[in-house]
């Protein structure tokens, strides 16, 4: 299997996203899934992505958690999640490449 190459500019990028947090008990993992996909294959084109973030997330400024971003090829990359506010904000960064 080809090992998935990310250049150490790109392991540095951060990326706000913002769910609707509100009025809910939990993120959207489902929509953060699809958001994450998407920004994915707008900073590595030659590949579609499947993300994996858990459910039950309950908002909370400052909380951080893991979702798992995998290529098309199977191979996998760790994509940390930082909570900026309890309004759903988050800001995102890649934080390991996986196998």
């Amino acid at each position: 299997m080809p090992t998935l190459r990310v250049p150490t500019r790109r392991l540095a990028a951060l990326c706000t996203i913002v769910f609707a947090a509100s009025c809910a008990s939990t993120l959207d993992a489902g929509g953060l899934e699809a958001q994450l996909s998407s920004e994915l294959h707008d900073r590595f084109p030659d590949s579609a992505w499947q993300v994996s973030c858990p459910d039950g997330i309950e908002p909370k400024a400052g909380s951080t958690f893991t979702c798992t971003a995998t290529d098309d090829g199977g191979d996998s990359i760790e994509v940390e999640i930082t909570q900026d506010d309890g309004e759903g904000r988050v800001t995102w960064r890649v934080a390991g490449v996986g196998g």
